[in-house]
């Protein structure tokens, strides 16, 4: 099949998926007269999915054009994500987020199941930032108690974020609390992901830094998640991702202290 052709059927797959979850643009309506930047990005367009879709981590990065109209851009989709999901999310995520911001030069598309990217006439590549984050929380609370479920979320958070972070191919991990008989505690499932350009450290470290939200940004509801264009988070109730959860916590026990009635969590 040619080049046009498979295009096409991309084209028609991606309007078939669901809509694009966020789409921010930057620097709406900048472009300058004779600017090649409309032609660059839709060079991304056209190729930058197949890439991705065609690397073993599901990652791609890509410059096109020359000075003053150079365009930078980045796709990353879901770890657990399969080649040809990837492609039509990408597919979907560009065909939707160009008619949304329509002549902007900076612009970041999430598309959260699965997949996400981003291109802007700034060099955003050169670092490792985690820009344009967008905070998911869910609509209802659970019925166990917060501070003991809220534990049990930044234990598993941080317990799968360093499986991530020590992933050399992808930097993706998956995690689950078991919820164990009698527990109050539900099953918790959480997955977390950064570029897979980065290294070790500087994937654990930005993961640490949108985790520590986790109080103030989707305390007791049942589900959370932050994304940003360099790495992301998200937990629920239920088994949203593929496969096996790599690591398995056990839920924690409340212990209170005999003389203070102080509370205090720990995993048996």
């Amino acid at each position: 099949m040619g080049t046009g052709g498979r295009l096409l059927l991309l084209a028609i797959a991606a309007s078939l998926l669901s809509p694009l979850a966020v789409a921010e643009c930057w620097d709406k309506g900048s472009y300058t007269t004779n600017s090649t930047n409309p032609d660059n990005i839709q060079r991304l367009a056209d190729t930058l999915p197949q890439k991705a879709a065609n690397s073993p981590t599901l990652f791609a990065t890509a410059t096109v054009g020359s000075l003053p109209d150079v365009v930078y851009a980045l796709a990353l989709c879901r770890g657990d994500a399969n080649a040809s999901s990837c492609e039509l999310c990408l597919a979907s995520a560009f065909q939707q987020g160009l008619g949304l911001c329509a002549s902007a030069l900076d612009a970041t598309f999430y598309n959260y199941d699965p997949c996400y990217l981003r291109y802007s006439d700034r060099d955003f590549l050169a670092t490792t930032t985690n820009d344009n984050q967008e905070i998911r929380v869910g609509s209802q609370s659970v019925s166990a108690p917060f501070e003991l479920f809220d534990a049990a979320v930044h234990a598993l958070l941080n317990a799968t974020a360093d499986h991530a972070a020590a992933d050399p191919l992808k930097r993706f991990a998956t995690g689950e609390v078991v919820a164990g008989r009698g527990s109050v505690v539900p099953a918790i499932y959480a997955l977390a992901q950064c570029t897979p350009d980065m290294a070790q450290e500087s994937c654990r470290s930005c993961l640490a830094d949108i985790i520590q939200r986790v109080p103030s940004s989707s305390s007791g509801t049942t589900s959370g998640g932050i994304i940003g264009v360099r790495c992301n988070y998200r937990y629920e109730l239920h088994h949203f991702f593929s496969g096996n959860p790599r690591l398995q916590l056990p839920a924690p026990e409340n212990l209170k202290h005999p003389e203070t009635g102080k509370s205090s969590f720990y995993f048996p």
